[in-house]
């Protein structure tokens, strides 16, 4: 299953990999039978776009939390001890 990676390295954040048996699972969730090499070609055709996907997503997360925590400190929380 779909792997979330911990972050060795300080500064680095949210690392995950995708497998083939997410996309087996996903497809059995689904009602749709195929096999592992299936799953494979599926994989390698979508990696571009599931890489994209996971970017734009994670820019989105920043975006959204930097305006939560600007608020906050404006409101006098987040102190910068």
């Amino acid at each position: 299953m779909s792997e979330i990676m911990e972050s060795t390295t300080k500064g680095f954040f949210g690392a995950v990999r995708w497998c083939t048996e997410d996309i087996l699972h996903e497809a059995k969730e689904r009602g749709i039978k195929i096999s592992k090499k299936e799953a494979e070609m599926i994989g390698d055709m979508i990696e571009d776009t599931i890489q994209a996907a996971m970017i734009t997503t994670g820019w989105d997360v920043i975006g959204n939390e930097l305006a939560s925590f600007a608020i906050e400190r404006a409101k006098g929380g987040f102190k910068n001890d």
